[in-house]
């Protein structure tokens, strides 16, 4: 802060208008005051017995006030009971709230009284318009502060909420009156430490993720060459999977998730033995037992890693087939997550078109042909359609070569 004086805004209310208004509608038994809502009065046309800041909140009508919220605006007549010397009178009376400085306008008489005279239509008219009388001097009284400060505040506002929609550039205006406008130098300083913060977080986040999916890639390498017949196999079925699933319209996350889990489908090999993994002839059904655990073997190796918990269906499931006579669980239909009956597909339409110990690579249209043949059996039908429109579209083409995804 610095020794400049800059100016200086004040105000003098004077509540005697007000004073002479509830004079003239406190006539015929009416008695009008205004109270704040906290219950202390405010004026009252008997200033020689009521005193400005007296507790009237065991008035019933106050107390209803005092009840409401204070940010309500809100006018009701009521019935109800004073004491007065030890005597019960029936009471009718209106209240009136404006929220803008917090008080309200209070008209009261007695039932008796009430009957015989205009009624409660007069003592709505008279509330209401005191209403109007001091509404409109506070906005005078408030106009002249709320002119110095307005555009600052707003300008403040706007750049809060250019921040909140994620738009860190955004800086306020530095104007105004000293304390605002320290206050919107902060606000840029802490906009611009948010907007470095920010920028550090996705350059980390990228290079974490290349990070991740490089370890990924190597892991599926290293798998797929323990057998010269199957290398660039996971690479191959997460094309062909991801293919698949474009045509299926799934989002981009997701195509992340399945890209991720094809590349890690086979994973559980690690733990199946050379003699059976490498065998150039048919399984016996022990072997071909052994062999199949690599479905749960690979799911249990990935599952201690939890950014790799959504794609553990693809791992463990690919293998399960539609009628229920797949492994390992022997599930079906729509038991089977939408991710394993895609990598199924794809996995075996890679074994197909590869040549293996067991067999010469199959033309991609006879491949096809026998993929249709196990349609509804063994593979779910709107996967394999899928897979025909990528092929019809010219997006799908067989190569020997690892695909990187």
């Amino acid at each position: 802060m610095n020794d400049n004086f800059t100016g200086m805004l004040a105000a003098v209310v004077s509540l005697d208008p007000i004073v002479h208004r509830l004079q003239e509608a406190s006539v015929r038994g009416r008695t009008v005051f205004l109270v704040d809502h906290n219950g202390r009065l405010v004026a009252h046309w008997d200033t020689k017995n009521f005193v400005p800041g007296a507790d009237v909140s065991s008035n019933s009508l106050v107390a209803q006030v005092r009840a409401l919220p204070q940010e309500l605006r809100n006018t009701e007549t009521v019935r109800f009971t004073e004491t007065d010397k030890k005597h019960p009178i029936e009471m009718i009376g209106t209240y009136s709230t404006f929220p803008e400085v917090n008080w309200a306008v209070i008209a009261q008489r007695s039932l008796d009284q009430a009957q015989t005279d205009t009624g409660v239509t007069e003592l709505n008219r008279q509330a209401l318009a005191f209403v109007i009388v001091v509404i409109l001097s506070a906005i005078l009284v408030g106009y002249f502060f709320a002119v110095g400060i307005s555009g600052p505040i707003r300008g403040l506002a706007a750049s809060s909420r250019a921040i909140s929609r994620g738009e860190f550039h955004q800086r306020s205006p530095v104007r105004g009156a000293s304390e605002i406008s320290e206050l919107a130098e902060n606000f840029n300083k802490m906009a611009g430490d948010i907007e470095e913060y920010i920028e550090r977080l996705k350059e980390a986040a990228e290079e974490n993720r290349e990070l991740f999916i490089g370890s990924i890639r190597m892991l599926a390498a290293a798998i797929d060459e323990k057998d010269p017949y199957t290398r660039g196999h996971s690479g191959r079925v997460a094309k062909y999977s991801a293919l698949i699933g474009q045509e299926l319209g799934l989002s981009t996350e997701e195509l992340d998730k399945l890209r991720i889990a094809a590349l890690l489908h086979d994973v559980g090999k690690i733990g199946v033995e050379d003699r059976v993994l490498k065998k150039p002839g048919s399984l016996t059904p022990e072997e071909f037992g052994l062999m199949k655990q690599h479905t749960v073997k690979g799911a249990n190796i990935m599952r201690p890693v939890s950014q790799l918990k959504e794609m553990l269906p693809g791992i463990e499931l690919h293998h399960e087939h539609m009628d229920g006579r797949g492994y390992p669980y022997g599930l079906q239909g729509q038991q089977i997550p939408v991710m394993a009956r895609i990598i199924g597909v794809a996995d075996t339409l890679d074994a197909m078109t590869t040549n293996r110990p067991y067999q010469t690579a199959m033309e991609l249209d006879y491949a096809m042909d026998r993929i249709r043949a196990l349609t509804g059996s063994k593979f779910d039908a709107v996967v394999v359609t899928a897979l025909e429109s990528a092929i019809n579209a010219g997006k799908l083409r067989l190569s020997a070569v690892e695909v990187h995804v």
